[in-house]
Protein backbone atom coordinates (compact mmCIF):
# COMPACT_ATOMS: atom_id res chain seq x y z
CA UNK A 1 0.00 0.00 0.00
CA UNK A 2 1.14 3.43 -0.78
CA UNK A 3 0.11 6.68 1.00
CA UNK A 4 1.32 9.87 1.24
CA UNK A 5 0.77 13.11 0.55
CA UNK A 6 -0.94 14.51 -2.77
CA UNK A 7 1.76 15.24 -5.68
CA UNK A 8 4.54 13.31 -3.56
CA UNK A 9 4.72 10.63 -6.82
CA UNK A 10 2.36 7.94 -5.78
CA UNK A 11 0.48 7.58 -8.89
CA UNK A 12 3.73 8.08 -11.16
CA UNK A 13 5.49 5.24 -9.26
CA UNK A 14 2.33 3.10 -10.12
CA UNK A 15 2.38 4.17 -14.13
CA UNK A 16 6.08 3.85 -14.29
CA UNK A 17 5.93 0.21 -12.83
CA UNK A 18 2.73 -0.73 -15.33
CA UNK A 19 4.09 1.17 -18.09
CA UNK A 20 7.48 -1.10 -17.54
CA UNK A 21 5.63 -4.24 -17.39
CA UNK A 22 3.43 -3.91 -20.05
CA UNK A 23 6.13 -2.97 -22.15
CA UNK A 24 4.98 0.59 -22.88
CA UNK A 25 8.23 2.72 -23.44
CA UNK A 26 6.99 5.42 -25.54
CA UNK A 27 4.84 6.44 -22.13
CA UNK A 28 8.03 7.62 -20.76
CA UNK A 29 8.07 10.58 -23.07
CA UNK A 30 5.56 11.99 -20.65
CA UNK A 31 7.93 11.34 -17.23
CA UNK A 32 10.67 13.76 -16.47
CA UNK A 33 13.33 11.71 -15.02
CA UNK A 34 17.08 10.77 -15.18
CA UNK A 35 17.26 7.33 -14.74
CA UNK A 36 14.87 4.41 -13.75
CA UNK A 37 15.81 0.73 -13.05
CA UNK A 38 13.87 -1.76 -12.46
CA UNK A 39 15.10 -5.47 -11.46
CA UNK A 40 12.81 -8.52 -11.68
CA UNK A 41 12.96 -11.38 -8.62
CA UNK A 42 15.00 -13.62 -11.44
CA UNK A 43 17.64 -11.35 -11.62
CA UNK A 44 16.63 -9.80 -14.62
CA UNK A 45 16.58 -5.81 -14.70
CA UNK A 46 15.78 -2.90 -16.70
CA UNK A 47 17.46 0.60 -16.81
CA UNK A 48 15.62 3.13 -18.28
CA UNK A 49 17.68 6.53 -19.32
CA UNK A 50 16.80 9.81 -19.92
CA UNK A 51 19.91 12.00 -21.56
CA UNK A 52 20.34 15.31 -23.32
CA UNK A 53 21.70 14.87 -27.21
CA UNK A 54 21.28 17.67 -29.91
CA UNK A 55 19.04 19.88 -27.41
CA UNK A 56 15.98 17.27 -27.53
CA UNK A 57 15.81 14.20 -24.75
CA UNK A 58 16.46 11.25 -25.81
CA UNK A 59 15.37 7.93 -23.96
CA UNK A 60 17.29 4.78 -23.94
CA UNK A 61 15.96 1.40 -22.83
CA UNK A 62 18.82 -1.32 -21.66
CA UNK A 63 17.55 -4.69 -20.57
CA UNK A 64 19.85 -7.15 -18.83
CA UNK A 65 22.99 -4.41 -19.58
CA UNK A 66 22.43 -4.52 -23.31
CA UNK A 67 21.17 -1.48 -25.27
CA UNK A 68 17.94 -2.78 -27.01
CA UNK A 69 15.90 0.71 -28.08
CA UNK A 70 16.05 4.97 -28.07
CA UNK A 71 13.80 7.05 -29.47
CA UNK A 72 13.54 11.00 -28.69
CA UNK A 73 11.05 12.10 -26.85
CA UNK A 74 9.21 14.69 -30.06
CA UNK A 75 9.26 11.69 -32.04
CA UNK A 76 6.77 9.61 -29.13
CA UNK A 77 4.58 12.72 -28.50
CA UNK A 78 4.15 13.08 -32.26
CA UNK A 79 3.45 9.39 -32.40
CA UNK A 80 0.94 9.24 -30.01
CA UNK A 81 -0.70 12.62 -31.43
CA UNK A 82 -0.94 10.80 -35.08
CA UNK A 83 -2.72 7.77 -32.88
CA UNK A 84 -5.41 10.06 -31.49
CA UNK A 85 -5.93 11.59 -34.20
CA UNK A 86 -6.70 8.04 -36.24
CA UNK A 87 -8.56 7.18 -33.15
CA UNK A 88 -10.88 10.64 -33.60
CA UNK A 89 -12.04 11.28 -36.87
CA UNK A 90 -12.02 15.62 -37.69
CA UNK A 91 -15.54 15.69 -38.22
CA UNK A 92 -16.08 14.57 -34.78
CA UNK A 93 -13.01 16.83 -33.26
CA UNK A 94 -15.64 19.88 -32.42
CA UNK A 95 -18.46 17.48 -31.06
CA UNK A 96 -15.60 15.80 -28.95
CA UNK A 97 -14.46 19.19 -27.50
CA UNK A 98 -18.04 20.27 -26.90
CA UNK A 99 -18.16 17.16 -24.28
Amino acid sequence: MFYGQNGTGKSTLLHIIANIVNCDFIRFAFIEFSRIYVEYSNGEHITLTQVEKEDEKLILIEANGKSNLEFHKREAVELIRRREDERFPKEYAPELARK
